[in-house]
């Protein structure tokens, strides 16, 4: 700026230090280049969204935190590994175990409740109804291969 007359910026620097170099040093953002202006507002724009997510992002961190704070004593440490164990499969060996029993258990059981429903797996039995005092052919929830 000294020999041209112009202000123009580099690159690689980060926006939002540069701005506050400019309002430490009482220089003015109008005095840029219109060539570093447009790249300038832009970056420093991406920059302060960065930033803005990052406290935002701290802040649920810390709120988040607090929730599942469960205290020092027995109960709450051991409440704490179960709240882990159960909300956060990925922290052990034994979470991951739990969460793929889990989910194996739920696709079994839809699994069955799917075939249970297939007229072809049904098996027709000899029903006596203890009401009515008669035998009748009665369809009763059976599964043929024994799921």
């Amino acid at each position: 700026m000294y020999r041209t007359g112009d202000f123009h910026i580099c690159q690689n620097g980060c926006m939002i230090v540069l701005q506050q170099d400019l309002e430490f040093w009482c220089i003015d953002e109008l005095v840029m280049a219109p060539c570093c202006a447009l790249k300038y507002y832009q970056q420093l724009e991406i920059g302060q969204n960065e930033k803005d997510d990052d406290n935002n992002t701290r802040k649920k961190e810390i709120e988040l935190a607090e929730e599942e704070d469960f205290g020092n004593s027995l109960v709450g440490r051991f409440r704490t590994i179960t709240w882990n164990t159960i909300e956060y499969p990925w922290t052990n060996k034994f979470a991951r175990g739990l969460a793929i029993f889990s989910l194996t258990m739920v696709l079994l059981s839809t699994f069955t409740f799917v075939l249970s429903t297939i007229d072809e797996l049904q098996v027709n039995f000899l029903h006596f109804s203890i009401f009515n005092n008669v035998f009748r052919f009665s369809r009763i929830p059976f599964r043929k291969f024994g799921f």
